[in-house]
């Protein structure tokens, strides 16, 4: 959750919908988390027997509600496995999700290509909306970004080590 409080510090440029629809992801993560124990067991009892039914939005939610409360048990587990139901029946929202999973290694090995996979989904999607697009987009760039630092990062090494060598022949 702090990470969509800080994307949104960040959105002073973005326009009114991208920090409308961040507020309400908030939002909507704070209000599961307040649940009572037995309201939030009743709440996934319901949305799991949806979930199996193959409802893509109880599934979306259900990986929502696991990764939230961390007293769950498994909750990343649980979360990867609802998220990917729902990513495969094409919900935006669980795509994200799951690519960001995947690019922390959060319930499930960290596999960058996977997360640029899901990323890459949304933006062929065609009910995402301009917020999920403009997030995958940054998500993507922001990956290049870091790729291209360790890239020369490890020539600046490469180089480092070759030097010392060169010093200790010369």
């Amino acid at each position: 959750m702090i990470h969509y409080v800080n994307k949104l510090s960040m959105l002073t440029r973005a326009n009114t919908r991208q920090i409308i629809f961040l507020i309400a992801l908030v939002a909507s993560m704070n209000v599961v988390k307040a649940m009572e124990p037995e309201a939030l067991q009743q709440r996934m009892d319901v949305l799991e027997v949806s979930a199996d039914a193959g409802d893509r939005e109880a599934q979306r939610e259900l990986g929502y509600i696991y990764i939230e409360n961390r007293e769950l048990e498994n909750n990343y587990e649980h979360a990867v496995k609802w998220l990917t139901m729902a990513a495969e029946q094409g919900s935006p929202r669980a795509q994200l999700t799951l690519a960001l999973c995947h690019r922390k290694g959060r319930g499930t090995e960290r596999d960058e290509d996977t997360a640029i996979m899901y990323y890459k989904v949304v933006l062929s999607n065609p009910e995402a909306t301009t917020e999920h697009l403009t997030m995958a987009n940054e998500a993507l760039a922001s990956m290049q970004k870091n790729e291209k630092q360790m890239f020369y990062s490890g020539v600046v090494t490469w180089v480092a080590q070759v030097g010392e060598l060169l010093a200790a022949i010369f």
